[in-house]
This record gives C-alpha cells, sequence and structure tokens, in this order.
C-alpha cells in the first residue's frame, strides 16, 4: 500500500491509500514507527480508508498511546461513519481523538504547534 505524509508546522499527516487489512496494517505499523522517531504529532488520515482489521485498530490504540507518552499526540481525522462505530463499539473513543477537519484537529495540539494556534485565534477574529 502507498502512504504518503506531509507536515504543516511540527504535524505530521500521514494519508494511507486504501484500507487497513493485511499488508496494509503492517506497513502502516512501519510507517508510524519511523515517523514516531522524527514527530511527536501526528494526524493519521483515513479518507481513503473503508476498511481497518482489528489489527489495526489494536495498531492505532497502541500509536496513540505511544505518542502520548512522548508528550505528543497521534489524532485521526475524515473517518468515516462506520469506522467510528467500530471503535465505539471497542469502547475506544475515550482514547481515540477522531476530528472531523485537519483545521480543528491541528489546532487541538495546542499552543506548542506555533503559528496553528494564532491562526485559528484569528480565524475566530474574523467570523466574530
Amino acid at each position: 500500500m502507498k502512504i504518503r505524509k506531509y507536515e504543516i508546522e511540527k504535524v505530521t499527516i500521514v494519508l494511507p491509500g486504501g484500507d487497513l487489512v493485511y499488508e496494509g496494517t503492517k506497513d502502516l505499523d512501519v510507517y508510524l514507527e519511523t515517523v514516531a522517531d522524527a514527530s511527536p504529532y501526528v494526524l493519521l488520515d483515513l479518507v481513503n480508508t473503508k476498511y481497518l482489521s482489528a489489527k489495526a485498530i489494536g495498531l492505532i490504540t497502541f500509536y496513540v498511546k505511544h505518542f502520548r507518552e512522548k508528550h505528543g499526540g497521534l489524532k485521526l481525522i475524515h473517518v468515516n461513519n462506520n469506522l467510528k462505530k467500530l471503535f465505539g463499539i471497542a469502547g475506544l473513543l475515550k482514547v481515540v481523538e477522531i476530528f472531523e477537519s485537519e483545521d480543528v484537529a491541528l489546532s487541538s495540539f495546542g499552543p506548542q504547534i506555533g503559528k496553528l494556534e494564532k491562526m485559528s485565534l484569528w480565524a475566530k477574529e474574523a467570523v466574530a
């Protein structure tokens, strides 16, 4: 499976190219392991992912805890309703943060990200 990544400020966005089953899960594990050494803040964009295996759910949960221990975070964006239900059934919505948009997820990392917080505040002031 092809996995792309790009960076915004100090956040690495990881974008799997399909479903996280079989080889996809293994590829994601290797990818997140290398990203973990370089960046403590990661967004996993599941816009192209329709299916997750039990192993993928366990892997995501492991890395959420791993990044938190490094005082960073792994958060999910663009998760379809079926996958949200799956996380809910597994009782993981208390552990895994899921966001609808990249901007909201980025600002959720807080002031340690830098200009992101300021841009979010400017956007709120422009709306008011």
